[in-house]
């Protein structure tokens, strides 16, 4: 009863955070600060309750490691501040038993660890989506990709050229040492080289998406509080980092009228959807990897 009660607070909390991401871009930590009190209220009840004092270290722990972890990718500018809280949050909430939470899946890893690669996937999965979707309604920004492809096409023969001849050498190398032959290295080669180039193209329309499409320049007049300046602007109030992805306060929009006539700004994915739809999927599905084998046979 305890688990799902805490499943209840979390997703429920979560999935507010993320629906003020979408609407307004702003997720205030208090939201967060409950979802991750209540959970581990939770838990340190739970240990009063069976004398076990591991679910309340248990949640403790996650609690406190998740939010070291996203804390330390929100500083080398992987995603913003509130998704590094929210994870935080959630940290504190995951069941210390997994099989409690996941009765229609699968979780052979440790239950923490399924749901980081389900946040991974999801998360790789929704940005691409969102990608996509800029991609065709941003003006001019699909001719600006194909531009970038045949700029970039050179560089790609010599990034497919040398990864054919390493997988060559490791074909040959293998025949020789009577692990496979090389006839079956090479029928591999026939999927793994269209996947690279795959994924190259992949690559450069996601950095095209980042810098031309999720970015803009707008007058000062329009900021407003939470907007997030992706210039290096030396600030009385506080310097901005682009590194960063961390909206503007109230004193560094004062600031920036006073002082500058446009700026930059960036759109970033709002991602915090990510959480709830990875907390629920790991709780219900298991291991996603793990089903999506199993649906392909």
């Amino acid at each position: 009863m305890y688990e799902y009660l805490i499943f209840g607070v979390a997703f429920g909390g979560t999935m507010i955070a993320a629906i003020l991401d979408l609407w307004t871009t702003e997720v205030p930590d208090s939201i967060s600060i409950i979802v991750g009190s209540v959970s581990f209220g939770l838990h340190l009840a739970l240990s009063w309750v069976t004398g076990d004092i591991t679910y309340a270290l248990w949640s403790a722990g996650l609690g406190v490691g998740f939010l070291a972890a996203g804390w330390a990718l929100y500083c080398v500018g992987g995603w913003g501040g509130a998704d590094a809280v929210v994870l935080g949050s959630l940290g504190f909430a995951l069941p210390y038993i997994g099989e409690v939470m996941a009765p229609l899946g699968a979780v052979p890893w440790p239950y923490p660890f399924t749901f980081m690669l389900n946040i991974l996937i999801i998360g790789s999965l929704y940005s691409l989506a969102y990608a996509m979707y800029k991609g065709f309604t941003v003006d001019g920004l699909m001719q600006t990709f194909l531009d970038d492809i045949r700029n970039y096409a050179g560089r790609m023969m010599l990034i497919m050229i040398a990864v054919t001849g390493v997988m060559a050498g490791i074909a040959l190398a293998a025949d020789l040492q009577g692990l496979a032959p090389i006839g079956s290295s090479l029928q591999v080669m026939v999927w793994y080289l269209p996947l690279l180039i795959g994924l190259l193209i992949l690559y450069r329309y996601l950095r095209i998406v980042e810098d031309h499409g999720l970015v803009r320049e707008i007058d000062v007049e329009d900021l407003a509080v939470g907007d997030v300046v992706v210039e290096e602007i030396e600030l009385e109030a506080g310097d901005i980092h682009p590194s960063r992805i961390v909206g503007i306060d109230e004193d560094q929009l004062d600031e920036l009228i006073e002082t500058k006539e446009t700026v930059e700004i960036q759109h970033g994915v709002r991602f915090v959807l990510t959480f709830p739809l990875a907390f629920a999927a790991t709780a219900f599905l298991g291991d996603l990897v793990l089903l999506a084998l199993d649906l392909l046979g």
